[in-house]
């Protein structure tokens, strides 16, 4: 039965693929014209507009219309009786009024039925139904009432697609420039940080070597230890943000394990011996894993980053092995006697920027980044990464990898020691030219001091200069600032440098606060010939062009 309480307002939807409109024409249609009272219903008995009702049922004084309840069973009584799919039914309700209920199969397969409900006695009863009969039978009224609906829906559809287009569009424009702008901003926000770090790290590296007061050593030490700190802190925030925007290109390959851990352990010895840690490994040279070279590596400097930070006592201890009965994975285990993580707090560990400390209450440093992102970097690799820990006792961080097998030739051992740095000329004869392209006068200085002691140094503080001093003369290496202010930048310069016949096999070092996925390679394809990152050490720059300017293999 028809419930009033149950009725559907159509009057801001659609029915089908028709708009409501059409429902609302015809039933206004067939009421204006019969003067009748009109509800139209579904092939369900659902009502799908208000109901056109016109006295008795509408009270003129209240403004209240409400079928009463015969005729309410009367036209769910009309609406259930099986019937063709354009029929016209008539019955007489126990109230005396005469309602008709004509079948309509709509364009789209929609049926409705309009039901016609007037009072009326013997003389009219003859005239209801032929008028009814007539209005059925205009097809064309139909016709043009769904079409004109079928045209304005259509018309909607058209002009919301193109709406829903253009917003699409908008919005992958949007998304696009955002990506940009933040791409940009992390870029800039790089060479900002790196720029003046490099002067900060380099110097007090510098003092701590020349000075002789322990006072004063000490002093450089605390510097350069801070500067380490913060380029620690925005190196994470760089990963986060480069694997956050899928801006990390997925390198899977044989990666030899020990070899990844030597590369990373060197300055973590120099970290552990100033707290007065141990390191003690145990990495067999001929186990490799499917992995990410350079995404192992941070994944595995993260774990032991945080194991010397959380440590006080005793040390960190690294091992790596194979073949065990209950998987074919390479298992590398972390293990420190540190502070340890209760086990409620071994999720939380990896969540970004969450430690167990925290606030006013933090008692270890640190921007709680480096578990979120060894996590993180685990999925992208398909590795899996997980905890042992007892508080005050210690942690053992695993990290499971798939195994590439055993490699057939013995890898070569990694020294685990820092190599002493050679400050000495390693040749006789002329001494090696080199020119130091860089825009900034104390990273210009820095790079002077490094490498006075094996060869002659030039300098030019942008594109100009730069270029004059070339075509005046031939230089054996140059150390090429990138962003180098007004003028042409760096890759510019050495573009115009390849072009020049006599130094077409000129080393050119791409020196560079830029180090986001993708710039390494950039510099490469464009007339450098090796990169080096700011801040850059001592060691690391003289080692460098000890390699290039007396002939010692150099990896670029």
């Amino acid at each position: 039965m028809i419930n009033a309480s149950n009725m559907i307002d159509y009057s801001t939807g659609e029915t089908g693929f028709l708009k409501s409109d059409a429902i609302y024409n015809i039933q206004s249609i067939f009421g204006s014209t019969l003067q009748a009272s009109v509800i139209i219903t579904d092939s369900d008995d659902q009502t799908l507009t208000s109901p056109y009702l016109l006295p008795p049922y509408l009270n003129p004084s209240t403004g209240i219309a409400r079928l009463w309840n015969c005729c309410e069973k009367t036209i769910s009584d009309i609406n259930h009786s099986h019937r063709a799919e354009r029929s016209q039914v008539t019955k007489r309700c126990d109230c005396g009024h005469e309602i008709a209920s004509i079948a309509v199969q709509m364009i789209g397969g929609m049926k409705i039925n309009i039901n016609i409900i007037q009072s009326i006695d013997e003389n009219n009863h003859e005239q209801f139904l032929k008028s009814c009969t007539l209005l059925y039978h205009q097809s064309e009224l139909f016709n043009t009432i769904l079409q004109e609906s079928v045209t304005s829906y259509k018309n909607k559809i058209d002009d919301d697609r193109r709406s829903a287009e253009e917003a699409l569009i908008k919005a992958k424009n949007d998304a696009e420039e955002s990506s940009r702008l933040k791409s940009s901003l992390l870029a800039n926000m790089s060479h900002e940080l790196r720029t003046p770090m490099t002067g900060i790290l380099g110097f007090s590296e510098i003092l701590h070597d020349e000075l002789e007061e322990s006072r004063l050593k000490n002093m450089a030490s605390t510097i350069y230890k801070s500067a380490n700190r913060l380029m620690s802190t925005l190196n994470s925030i760089m990963d986060l943000s480069a694997i956050e925007s899928n801006r990390t290109n997925l390198n899977l390959r044989s990666v030899n394990v020990k070899n990844v851990f030597m590369a990373l352990l060197r300055n973590a010895y120099n970290v552990a011996n100033d707290k007065g840690l141990y390191i003690r490994t145990a990495l067999p040279p001929n186990i490799n894993v499917i992995a990410d070279e350079k995404l192992l590596g941070q994944l595995l400097h993260h774990l032991v980053d945080n194991a010397i930070k959380f440590t006080v006592d005793g040390g960190i201890s690294i091992s790596t092995y194979s073949g065990l009965k209950d998987t074919a994975d390479v298992v590398i285990k972390i293990s420190d006697t540190g502070i340890g993580i209760a086990p409620q707090h071994h999720k939380l560990i990896f969540e970004e920027f969450r430690q167990v400390s925290e606030g006013l209450s933090r008692t270890f440093e640190g921007s709680g980044l480096g578990l979120s992102l060894v996590m993180k970097i685990a999925k992208l690799i398909k590795a899996r990464v997980w905890v042992e820990s007892v508080p005050e006792k210690g942690s053992d961080f695993y990290i499971a990898l798939p195994s590439a097998g055993l490699a057939s030739i013995e890898v070569p051992a990694v020294d685990e020691k820092p190599e002493p740095i050679n400050t000495v000329r390693l040749g006789r004869g002329s001494v090696p030219e080199v020119l130091i392209v860089e825009d900034n006068e104390i990273n210009r200085r820095l790079a002077a001091l490094y490498l006075r002691e094996i060869c002659n140094i030039e300098m030019a503080e942008n594109g100009y200069i730069a270029m004059t001093k070339i075509k005046a003369k031939k230089y054996d290496a140059i150390l090429m600032d990138i962003n180098l202010g007004a003028g042409p930048n760096g890759i510019h310069i050495a573009q115009e440098i390849r072009a020049m016949e006599h130094y077409k096999d000129v080393p050119i070092i791409a020196v560079t606060g830029y180090t986001m996925q993708g710039d390494r390679e950039k510099l490469l394809s464009n007339g450098c010939t090796h990169y080096v990152a700011k801040p850059y050490d001592k060691q690391t720059l003289i080692k460098l062009f000890s390699g290039l300017l007396y002939k010692h293999p150099v990896a670029s």
